[in-house]
């Protein structure tokens, strides 16, 4: 049980409003009132104004993630422990960091947490994907109908921990990311990607190519539509993040132009207590 946070009051997401959209984890203040509404004990908050927010990482998973840990740096840790113990009070078994440098992973590692994945960044300036036009793969937006078959391209592409379910794919939709599908020739899902507008920047969340289909085009045909659609939503430049280990995706981004960040990142985990 905790014992330094409380869960945020609603008369209080005002004032946690700025240092929440300087990270992009919410879009607007409204879908940050509506996810407070709907699970309030994940907005925490102790006496000093520093903060954290968990959201379950999957409908299906054990996993509560830490969305984000606002607080001076000699304090985090102690956050980060207290979470640990709000997720055990709330029924999970683990609790994931957000994506930190490595460089930066000291409060998390203080507070008993290891990491497990190492992931590197990506980013390009928009209409500078050389991926041309692809137009023998049309890319379709997806809808509430596609839920399914799209999930089911996500088991088919993904570990079970990084799966999007229908929750998942729900929430995308509902929230106004960009998603989008190439079908094959059956009328199945070849492929599909997920985009959300996070400042002057497009983040490819999702991209996902079904094994028959790959190294045909696909990727490439939604890595440009992509990038057509950020630049009408006049964002300056694309990013991404994907594991360290791998490489057929790695190989991919910086074909078409990606430039790799010079720092990798870390999501850490440790048991709910």
């Amino acid at each position: 049980m905790s014992t330094l946070t409380r869960a945020a009051r609603a008369d209080e997401l005002e004032g946690l409003w700025p240092a929440v959209a300087s990270s992009h984890t919410f879009g607007s203040a409204e879908a940050f009132a509506r996810f407070h509404r709907d699970a309030p004990w994940c907005i925490r908050v102790d006496a000093r104004g520093d903060a954290y927010i968990l959201r379950r990482w999957r409908a299906h998973s054990d996993v509560v993630a830490l969305l984000g840990v606002w607080a001076p740096p000699r304090r985090m840790s102690d956050l980060v422990v207290d979470a640990r113990a709000v997720a055990g009070e709330h029924g999970f078994r683990r609790v994931m960091s957000p994506l930190v440098p490595a460089r930066a992973a000291g409060p998390y590692l203080e507070a008993g947490m290891v990491e497990f994945e190492r992931l590197v960044a990506y980013s390009v300036a928009t209409a500078v994907v050389g991926v041309g036009d692809h137009t023998e793969h049309e890319v379709v937006i997806a809808g509430r109908d596609d839920v399914d078959a799209l999930a089911e391209l996500d088991r088919r592409c993904f570990e079970e921990f990084w799966c999007h379910g229908i929750a998942e794919l729900r929430d995308a939709l509902e929230e106004g990311a960009h998603v989008t599908l190439v079908r094959d020739a059956a009328g199945g899902i070849a492929g599909s990607a997920i985009s959300a507008l996070s400042g002057s920047v497009v983040t490819i969340g999702r991209l996902a190519t079904a094994p028959a289909a790959r190294r045909g085009g696909v990727a490439s045909a939604l890595l440009a539509d992509a990038d057509r659609w950020a630049r009408s939503r006049g964002a300056i430049g694309l990013s991404l993040c994907t594991q360290v280990v791998n490489e057929p995706a790695r190989r991919l981004y910086e074909r078409v132009g990606f430039e790799r960040a010079p720092d990798e990142y870390v999501l850490l985990m440790a048991s709910a207590t």
